[in-house]
């Protein structure tokens, strides 16, 4: 919905989403995030952001790749793997998802971030 705003609560502040990211954050509302951006007052200009809990879980996000019957996440701070992997993530390998869940074990819960 175009009158929809993304709304970042952290600290007990709000802010308000703006930026290149704003669209991408949608697509993870209610999870844990931390944002790379620029402040301004009760505004963020968002560039880029990383999922880092889901549901009171640990979580990660990167690019996903399948081999066989183990998930790897590659994020910028290195693989992650997941075993076993659900059919359903086996058919999202190369998209961009976050996985919740400590790594070495199967995913507790999952979704895209983006195709």
């Amino acid at each position: 919905d175009p009158a929809t705003r993304v709304v970042l609560r952290s600290d007990g502040a709000r802010l308000t989403v703006e930026g290149p990211a704003e669209a991408t954050l949608r697509r993870v509302a209610g999870l844990g995030v931390r944002v790379d951006g620029r402040r301004d007052g009760s505004t963020i200009r968002a560039v880029g952001f990383r999922v880092r809990e889901a549901a009171g879980m640990p979580a990660a996000d990167g690019t996903l790749e399948v081999r066989g019957d183990t998930a790897v996440l590659f994020t910028p701070g290195g693989r992650l793997r997941y075993v076993p992997v659900p059919a359903a993530l086996k058919a999202r390998d190369g998209a961009r998802v976050w996985i919740a869940g400590q790594a070495g074990r199967e995913p507790q819960a999952w979704g895209v971030i983006a195709p």
